[in-house]
């Protein structure tokens, strides 16, 4: 019983509150300029709004970014190279967020795709011959669900209870 008291009475003060303000905007004439000018100052900033958000878009339709495409059908495993890519610029807004401006080596297709597709990070995958090793540094295979720190290039890192599988 009583939320239907609390709706009742605030549904009541609604009412009153409505039409009090009608009713002082029927004798304030100032009251009706205050209204009619909050009315037009949010119409003004929704058409402001919507124009920044329209030249927004309009310059990333102008905007060209060099994205690289494919010239012909790949399959999957497919090496890339500039035999079967090529670089074109297309407007910003088609552009993938993750897309290659150049080929670089040793990149593969990680799903078949059709000629003249934008590729980018996500459709490519790293050969195994890409990883290059530097001089006196060691590869350690973890599992994947392994939580690890935050470990930067460079750093020393010790690996107890590993053997040297390969040294060059």
């Amino acid at each position: 019983m009583r939320p239907r008291r609390f709706f009742a009475a605030a549904s009541q003060q609604a009412s009153l509150l409505a039409n009090r303000i009608v009713t002082g905007l029927e004798r304030e004439r100032r009251w009706q300029l205050v209204l009619v000018l909050f009315v037009s100052v949010v119409c003004a900033a929704l058409v402001v709004d919507a124009v920044v958000a329209v030249r927004g878009e309009k310059a990333a339709w102008t905007r060209d970014t060099p994205v690289v495409v494919l010239t012909r059908d790949v399959e999957k495993g497919d090496a890339l190279t500039s035999l079967n890519t090529r670089t074109q610029r297309i407007p910003g807004a088609l552009a993938p967020a993750d897309a290659l401006a150049d080929i670089s080596a040793h990149l593969t297709a990680r799903v078949s795709m059709r000629a003249n597709t934008p590729l980018s990070l996500s459709l490519v995958v790293p050969t195994a011959d890409a990883v290059t090793v530097p001089a006196g540094w060691r590869v350690i295979a973890l599992p994947p669900d392994l939580a690890l720190p935050v470990v930067d290039p460079g750093d020393t890192v010790a690996a107890p209870g590993t053997e040297l599988v390969a040294d060059e």
